[in-house]
């Protein structure tokens, strides 16, 4: 599927108008984050170009579906002050494999532990999962009953104590996500040498002549949980390039590796 010039040009009347001319210079990032999202190779995008308001959001999205650019799926949903752009029937069914996974002792998503006080990452103790995994159980009922109305800006109410970094890499479909304990100020990612995951789209579909893929997805794994981990995202990457296979919006999918090892993280 190729998004032609008369298209492309609808998109950036719709961020001018709804927006503003403060995120023309994202407008490339915005339609392929939004399209990934439209196709349903990730649940959400997280929409962290400065600071909009979710009703601009809701309003630039609506006026996509109105000029046939994306499906009806697509809602905005606040998680506190963030705004995501949610494939909501995705969002449900990723929930529910998650959820379903581990119940079955599977691993869909491995939940890494670096709280402040280890020595070095972990994966997360049964206890912390299974606390993790009730919370996540919460916000699924609060998704399927979205899934029964319509329109207006989706407020997840998420439960005191759950870690938002890890929530927020579930939103975003990564398979692998880090938690810490809530008396955490800081981590223990810092020198910690990490395999760094970034998942390239082919661009061309969108006729950018200068910009040959972009990346739509980017999670990191501490190298010394890579091997552990790698089964998972393996799986999850299969499951990616099936759909790109299906659905043809994109020419082609890469996943990248490198090392990084920084002398703090921010999560």
């Amino acid at each position: 599927m190729e998004i032609s010039y008369k298209l492309l040009h609808l998109w950036k009347a719709a961020v001018l108008r709804f927006l503003g001319r403060q995120y023309i210079k994202h407008l490339h990032a915005i339609v392929y984050n939004i399209l990934v999202v439209n196709s349903g190779l990730k649940p959400s995008f997280l929409f962290d170009f400065g600071l909009p308001k979710a009703q601009d959001v809701y309003l630039f999205v609506e006026n996509l579906v109105q000029i046939g650019a994306v499906q009806e799926n697509l809602r905005i949903a606040r998680v506190s002050d963030d705004i995501f752009i949610i494939n909501l029937p995705v969002l449900c069914q990723h929930f529910a494999h998650i959820l379903n996974s581990s119940s079955d002792n599977a691993t869909t998503v491995r939940i890494i532990d670096v709280s402040e006080k280890l020595h070095k990452p972990q994966l997360a103790s049964s206890k912390t999962q299974d606390s993790f995994y009730k919370s996540l159980s919460s916000i699924y009922e609060e998704l399927k009953v979205q899934c029964q109305t319509t329109g207006a800006v989706v407020c997840l109410n998420v439960d005191k104590g759950i870690c938002v970094t890890a929530l927020f890499g579930i939103l975003l479909g990564y398979p692998s996500v880090y938690w810490f304990s809530e008396e955490s100020v800081g981590n223990c990612l810092a020198l910690v040498p990490l395999c760094v995951y970034r998942l390239h789209v082919d661009a061309n579909c969108l006729h950018v002549a200068d910009q040959q893929s972009l990346c739509v997805i980017s999670f990191s794994i501490p190298q010394c949980l890579n091997a552990t981990c790698l089964p998972t995202v393996n799986s999850w990457f299969d499951e990616v390039k099936k759909a790109v296979k299906s659905k043809e919006l994109f020419a082609s999918v890469t996943l990248d590796k490198l090392i990084e090892t920084l002398p703090a993280v921010a999560l």
